[in-house]
């Protein structure tokens, strides 16, 4: 005779799990006028005696896929071209450490947004005497390793408003100053206004959510400054910086990918003196926006974060082609169909907040019978 299997308690538990909800969402289907079809009822059945895997499908396929959903923080290096040329003692090109959110600069000269963008931020369209208006924010700090502040004055500058560390732009008051087209930094020596002391303007924009992006800056460093720094940063990163004395450097013209970002800053230092250390410039910040609905895709996922399953800040409905298992989200195992091991991921991680949330099929913040419903529907082989 075939020898009789006997359910260990794991399994009995298992089954008795499916049995519970099954009948939950047909009571619910019978109470909404809706009904569970017969095949999804029938899957369910057959998928009650593989629910020991099931029980465990925490383990490592799960695992793998919440450590590449978990906030990277490894720095890699990227070497690419030095915008600053050939300076006298400085290597014409140079490795900078940042985040895994590599930046690079991929071309000059951007007059319009790259095929497959749209603009969100103008530095100098957005200028207004408002901090935090369209995402710019106009700040100061008094050197490496200081406390960043607001510039808190927004005044008359020779018939031109501009931001101010002081309540006088100027001889008699500041020279840190930003504008719609120039900043301006102030020292504590060797300058007509040495009171406020050293203050570097730092121009920022921000965004509300995560974006991906490509920054463009386009600027000329004042040719009469003895010396000057001009550093790039997103997320509050060193990414690029320019030194110009004299004129050394007659343009800046660079586009930087920066990947997946919050804040982008533009900061100018005066080296020694404070004398003519203007610079003039303008920044475009562009993100994507796949599907050509001129909509940022940023925006497209802020509204509804289940277009981005993977978390990566781009829709999954454009990336089909390169990774064809986001358009097969109640996949969680990624083998290609939808069955009982889907079926446990959302069993093992049923309820609010999921640890794992490719488990949340519709993004409402919990699992429950809504992404059951949804799995069932997408029962077997993706793309049929």
């Amino acid at each position: 005779m075939p020898e009789t299997h006997v359910p260990t308690m794991d399994e009995q538990r298992a089954r008795r799990m499916v049995r519970d909800l099954v009948q939950g969402e047909i009571d619910a289907g019978t109470e909404g006028d809706t009904d569970l079809r017969a095949p999804a009822v029938a899957a369910l059945a057959a998928a009650a005696g593989a629910m020991l895997a099931v029980l465990h499908f925490s383990g490592d396929a799960v695992g793998a896929r919440g450590e590449q959903n978990s906030p990277q923080t490894t720095s890699v290096s990227a070497q690419h071209a030095d915008p600053r040329g050939s300076l006298p003692g400085m290597q014409t090109n140079h490795t900078i450490a940042i985040p895994l959110a590599a930046a690079a600069i991929v071309s000059s000269s951007l007059c319009a947004a790259p095929p497959g963008y749209v603009l969100v931020a103008d530095s100098q369209a957005q200028f207004s005497g408002e901090q935090g208006r369209d995402g710019w924010w106009y700040l100061f700090d008094r050197g490496p390793k200081t406390d960043t502040s607001e510039i808190p004055y927004f005044v008359d500058f020779g018939g031109s408003m501009v931001w101010c560390g002081s309540t006088v732009a100027g001889d008699g008051g500041g020279y840190c100053i930003v504008s719609s087209t120039s900043m301006h930094p102030n020292t504590g020596s060797n300058c007509n206004t040495t009171g406020p002391g050293d203050q570097r303007p730092i121009r920022e924009w921000r965004s509300a959510v995560p974006m991906r992006a490509i920054v463009q800056l386009t600027g000329i460093p004042n040719a009469l400054s003895p010396g000057m720094r001009i550093d790039f940063l997103a997320n509050q990163v060193l990414v690029e910086s320019w030194t110009s004395m004299n004129g050394s450097i007659p343009t800046i013209d660079v586009t930087i990918d920066v990947g997946l970002v919050q804040s982008i800053d533009v900061r100018l230092d005066a080296l020694g003196s404070c004398h003519m250390d203007s610079f003039n410039h303008a920044i475009r910040v562009y993100t994507p926006d796949c599907n050509a609905n001129n909509i940022a895709d940023y925006l497209d996922i802020a509204g509804n974060p289940s277009l981005d399953r993977d978390h990566d800040g781009a829709l999954d409905s454009c990336q089909c082609a390169a990774h064809p298992e986001l358009c097969c989200p109640a996949d969680l195992t990624r083998d290609g169909q939808v069955n009982g091991a889907d079926l446990g991921a959302v069993l093992a991680f049923w309820g609010p907040n999921p640890a794992y949330p490719q488990a949340d099929l519709n993004g409402d913040g919990r699992v429950d019978g809504s992404d059951l419903g949804l799995l069932l529907a997408n029962w077997g082989p993706c793309g049929q």
